[in-house]
């Protein structure tokens, strides 16, 4: 049986949505559909009810299978790694760049126990810097992988390879002694003419003025007002007057001096590496790690 099908199977039942299960596999909504009924056609049976085209569910059927594969592609997975592991005797070092101020290493520290025991000969280090460091750091080498936002990739053509990672929504960043944290229901146009803190960079500039558009749509008029780094950035913010973007991962997001605002639009994070990267170890890596974030919270250990 095609792996593929059943890969787009365990995606779609697990959204509950051809459209979000085709965006995620980057494929189109046609070409999944096509795999879907290809997969019912050879198991015999209906997978998914389609009775009501907003309310997609899994038929008895579906259930069955969805346990069924999801145990199996797991298993096939971690066979497969386990047999490059023991043929290929990976070793060497992996240094890995992050967003400063984002706690990313407690969100892959499961994953790196799993690395560790897959592969004991690799050492990997990870080091914060600010966001416009990321992409200099990586195409001179002194990165071998980055985690960072969409943002920071646009504009370097096929010289960087981008993988998916996570994905969520904007948040707003503000002090409890903010003027809209007193409001009963706080919304996003309660901050109007407030100033918003973005980080001083160019590409950090460009894409401020595409949160302050973003802000508009909602019905808040933002000054934008930048700062030298993240930790002035925060100063300002816990003065009482004025916000900053920022992510669900953000360490300030579980300071009791801050409160957040959900903003629904998408804020996803990439894995990128150099096209032309021949560290081995990196390299499995930089596969690995996009797995492991796409599968079930349940799966993951």
């Amino acid at each position: 049986m095609d792996t593929r099908k059943i890969k787009y199977f365990i995606e779609v039942a697990e959204r509950m949505s051809f459209t979000k299960a085709s965006s995620r596999l980057f494929v189109t909504q046609s070409a999944l559909s096509q795999q879907i009924s290809l997969l019912e056609k050879e198991v015999g049976v209906p997978l998914f009810d389609r009775s009501k085209k907003r309310d997609l569910k899994l038929t008895e059927a579906g259930e069955l299978f969805y346990e069924l594969f999801t145990r199996q592609i797991k298993e096939y997975e971690e066979a497969v790694i386990k047999a490059q592991s023991l043929s290929n005797a990976v070793s060497g070092k992996v240094k890995l760049g992050l967003i400063e101020g984002l706690d990313i290493v407690s969100h892959v520290m499961p994953f790196m126990r799993r690395w560790e025991k897959l592969y004991p000969n690799v050492s990997v280090t990870m080091e914060s810097v600010s966001p416009g460091q990321l992409i200099p750091h990586l195409s001179d080498g002194y990165f071998d992988a980055v985690i960072l936002f969409e943002f920071l990739l646009k504009g370097q053509g096929k010289s960087i390879v981008d993988t998916l990672l996570y994905d969520s929504n904007f948040k707003i960043l503000y002090s409890r002694n903010n003027p809209v944290a007193y409001s009963e229901i706080p919304k996003i146009s309660d901050f109007a003419n407030q100033p918003v803190y973005v980080q001083e960079h160019p590409v950090l500039r460009r894409n401020g003025e595409k949160e302050v558009n973003i802000l508009k749509r909602f019905g808040a008029d933002p000054v934008l007002s930048f700062l030298p780094n993240h930790d002035t950035i925060l100063a300002e913010v816990s003065s009482g007057l004025g916000y900053t973007f920022t992510h669900e991962w953000d360490r300030s997001c579980s300071n009791s001096m801050f409160l957040t605002m959900d903003i629904p639009v998408s804020d996803p994070l990439y894995m990128a590496r150099r096209k032309d990267l021949k560290n081995d170890a990196a390299l499995r890596f930089c596969e690995l790690l996009p797995q492991w974030f796409a599968q079930k919270d349940d799966d993951r250990e």
